[in-house]
This record gives structure tokens, sequence and C-alpha cells, in this order.
């Protein structure tokens, strides 16, 4: 009798990305050079996306921001639900951080650009030097934001508001930190670098799907246009966004120094005797 359980479809689609995954960052990243938008889309979108938020806020009216807290209990409750603590807490964090952080360019121009070459530097210097799972996923997320808003930018297809490719861009980064979290979790209890980043697939799974498509059809409804332009638009967003986040993100995630964090011994949960035997 074989008593070795078979890996389910989750974790068949995990080792594939795992197997493949340098074939993805290759044709992906080929893909994002040559429908990239240009560095100027990214001051651009930055910017606006900053002066949205300065303006709601500068309103002052509070009440008007109703469908924005239901966006943003729709990005929560399926990472608690569905991913856990470690899934649910990131999410948490980042759509709080996220938005300040645009709040806080206050749509100036002379500072977008010494920002962004900040991060990119503070994420790179993260990914080197601090051993810690939250490094691992610094430089992909920059990465991977930085791609998506450049390739989005250049399809009039994709001609929605800003602050919809930015809930996305959002989305993608919470999906890569929550995976590496929970990734971190598992190595430093012993398993193996393949091993963690599985589960943390598998756990984060979901999640990722289900926010991407609550948040399309949030937008749909908000927009209140109903053409088939406009749905095929958001709903194309939502699944650019997914496959962004699994044929690419993922993978330049899995080329990360995870496997420095892992445990030099692997501990196991093994519950304890009763001291009762069976009859």
């Amino acid at each position: 009798m074989d008593l070795r359980e078979k890996p389910g479809i989750l974790q068949r689609f995990g080792e594939i990305i795992l197997r493949f995954r340098l074939v993805f960052v290759v044709v992906l990243a080929i893909a994002c050079g040559v429908f990239f938008a240009g560095y100027t889309e990214l001051l651009t979108f930055a910017l606006a996306v900053s002066e949205s938020i300065g303006m709601r806020v500068a309103e002052g009216n509070f009440l008007n921001l109703w469908p924005w807290l239901l966006l943003f209990v729709s990005a929560l409750a399926p990472s608690f639900l569905l991913g856990g603590k470690k899934s649910g807490f990131t999410a948490l964090a980042l759509c709080i951080l996220l938005p300040l952080a645009f709040f806080a360019l206050q749509g100036s121009e002379a500072i977008v650009l010494p920002v962004l070459i900040a991060l990119a530097i503070v994420s790179l210097v993260l990914l080197v030097v601090l051993k810690h799972s939250f490094g691992c996923a610094a430089f992909p997320a920059f990465l991977s934001a930085v791609g998506f808003v450049g390739v989005v930018g250049n399809f009039s297809l994709f001609s929605s508001s800003r602050l919809e490719v930015a809930t996305y861009v959002t989305l993608i980064v919470i999906d890569i930190f929550a995976v590496s979290l929970i990734a971190g979790t598992e190595l430093s209890s012993g398993a193996p670098k393949n091993g963690a980043l599985l589960e943390g697939i598998r756990k984060q799974f979901f999640p990722a799907i289900v926010t991407a498509l609550l948040a399309g059809i949030f937008y749909t409804v908000y927009g209140a246009d109903y053409s088939g332009a406009a749905i095929l638009r958001h709903a194309l967003l939502a699944l650019l966004s997914i496959v962004f986040f699994f044929f690419l993100s993922l993978p330049l995630l899995t080329f990360t120094p995870f496997a420095r964090l892992r445990a030099e011994k692997r501990e196991m949960n093994v519950p304890r005797s009763t001291g009762v035997k069976k009859k």
C-alpha cells in the first residue's frame, strides 16, 4: 500500500512555477521590455495617484469614502479567511502603508523620481543584507510594481483610472510579501526552500485570485458603466494582474536567497501521548 500523499492541484501548479521559473522570467521580462511605456509613465502614474488621494482627503467629507472602505474590506477579508494570519496582516499593513506613501508625495514632481530611485536602492540593499523573508520580497515587489504599471500604461485597452491600476499594484505587492512571509515561517522550522515556497503559493493562491476579481467587480460597479467594453476592460485588467503575479512576480521571488533563512534543524509537531492505551 502506497502511504505517500498524492500532490494536489495547487502543489502541482506551484511545482510548475518552480520548474519553469527561468522560462517565465525570461519570456515575460522580454514582453515587459517590449511593451514597457517608459519611466515617464511611472512618474505620471505616481503623481496622478498622489494627487487623486490628496484631493479626496482635502475634500474633508470622509462619508464619501465608503466605497473605498468597501474595497479595503474586500481586499482584507479573503486574505484573513483564505490565507491565514500571515496573509491577512500583510494585507492590512500594506493597504495602509502604500496609500500613505502615495499621499506623502503630495503631487510634487521634484521628489517623485528621487523617491523611486531610493526605493529601488533600498529594496536591493534589503535583498542583499537583510536576513529575513521581508528582505527577500522587497526587490521582487518593486520590480513587479514597476513592470505592471509600465505594461498597463502602454495599452489603450487598459485605460482605466490610475487608482484602479494602483489597486492592482497594491494587491500584487501584498501577494508577494504574503508568500514570502509564509515561506519564511516554514523555513524557520527547517523546511527546504522549495517546500516552503510551495506552501506560500498554496496558501496565497485563492486570496490572490479572489481579491483581484473582487477589485474588478468593485470598479465595474463603481464606474456604473455596464457596457461590454467597460466590463471587458475591468476583467482583462484583473486577469492581467493575476497572470502577472503568478508567472512573473512569483518566479522572480524564487530567485531570492531564501535558502539562507532555513533553520539548521527541522522541527516537527508531534502530538503528545495521553498515556491511555486503546483497547
